[in-house]
């Protein structure tokens, strides 16, 4: 009995030991890499391909001179927060995105269905900042 108790107290150190050279506490939490952006929503595009499936929301960036810059909304992996209003024309957004650019594209009624290009965007809205908008 005693040869037991001493071989689940070697295991449980061992388990705890790998633990936690594999989760070190405290954790440190992750830094933001995307690239600001901020102003009103101008126009909201549904991308419905199947294979990538999203929304690409242009916004009249005020972060570079009030140019309309667009970004990808994927449902997966982006965040929104406050007031989850993005998907119309109208409310003030701001937010921060990854600078990959991603090809909206929409079905195209065919047999077999097939997709086609309707936009570019800047990239894809993050999932660490996310998009926030006002309540209009």
């Amino acid at each position: 009995m005693k040869k037991i108790i001493i071989s689940f107290i070697c295991i449980l150190t061992v388990v705890v030991a790998i633990v936690s050279l594999l989760y070190p506490f405290p954790r440190k939490v992750a830094k933001a890499v995307g690239v600001y952006y901020g102003g009103p929503i101008i126009n909201v595009v549904y991308c419905t391909c199947y294979y990538n499936p999203g929304t690409m929301i242009t916004v009249l960036d005020k972060s570079a001179a009030g140019s309309p810059e667009s970004f990808f909304y994927n449902p997966l992996t982006s965040l929104v927060r406050a007031n989850y209003n993005i998907w119309k024309s109208g409310p003030q957004v701001l937010g921060s995105y990854v600078p990959t650019p991603i090809s909206c594209q929409q079905t195209v009624p065919t047999v077999p269905p097939s997709c086609s290009p309707i936009g570019q965007t800047l990239g894809t809205i993050d999932s660490i900042i996310g998009i926030g908008s006002t309540a209009i």
